[in-house]
């Protein structure tokens, strides 16, 4: 969720050690509103481009626009990657979301702007062109989630992530089916903080049809 929520194994020794250790290469998860916002933004005939791992290429690609994901936990690395990425794109406008920064964005007010709740149901019904991109953006509503695409997951790197400790890993990527929580720990918990205490869920239809989008496309 970006609060940098983890488990931990308490105790010492070999054992608690190698649990630590096992767990730490075991779960690798992506960030899958990146993987709406590239359906969102193609779908609108915008050209969009996921990276991991590596930091595009101006002499290859060309943005106006440039996204990153904060969170509590890494949030000094993520603004030394955005100042490296002004550097190689000075005229893009450069903003962050995420929970972290929803609620702590003066902390990334040296960018272009900051998206101030779910990111996906600004860019479906809130952006309009790119002055629409600037300060602090509060987004109006939370997100439909029967609104949204299918998942565009070209370019993530589908065989690093994994939720196993096996050594044997397959392709994996994570589907969204709901969103909200009703507990009242959300005075420190990135769900209920950020996506309300109501549960929304995404129709039985369409994560159907995620799902054989994943198997038939991308071999999951």
């Amino acid at each position: 969720g970006g609060f940098g929520t983890a488990d931990d194994y308490q105790g010492g020794g070999l054992v608690i050690a190698l649990a630590r250790h096992i767990k730490k290469r075991a779960v690798c998860l992506p960030v899958l509103s990146f993987a709406y916002l590239q359906a969102i933004l193609r779908s609108r005939s915008h050209y969009a481009k996921y990276f991991e791992g590596t930091l595009p290429d101006p002499e290859k690609d060309y943005f106006d626009v440039i996204l990153l994901h904060g969170t509590i936990v890494d949030y000094r690395y993520e603004c030394r990657i955005a100042r490296e990425m002004q550097r190689l794109y000075p005229k893009a406008k450069i903003g962050f979301f995420g929970s972290f920064p929803t609620i702590v964005p003066e902390l990334f007010n040296n960018f272009s702007f900051v998206i101030q709740g779910e990111v996906e149901e600004f860019f479906i019904n809130q952006f309009k062109n790119l002055t629409d991109l600037a300060g602090n953006i509060k987004v109006a509503s939370l997100t439909d989630l029967n609104e949204l695409p299918t998942p565009d997951i070209e370019g993530f790197l589908l065989n690093q992530y994994g939720y196993s400790i096996s050594p044997f890993r397959k392709r994996f990527m994570t589907l969204l089916s709901s969103k909200g929580c009703p507990y009242n720990c959300r005075y420190y918990c990135g769900y209920g903080q950020v996506q309300g205490s109501v549960v929304r869920q995404r129709s039985a239809v369409k994560v159907v049809e995620d799902i054989k989008v994943y198997k038939t496309k991308y071999d999951i």
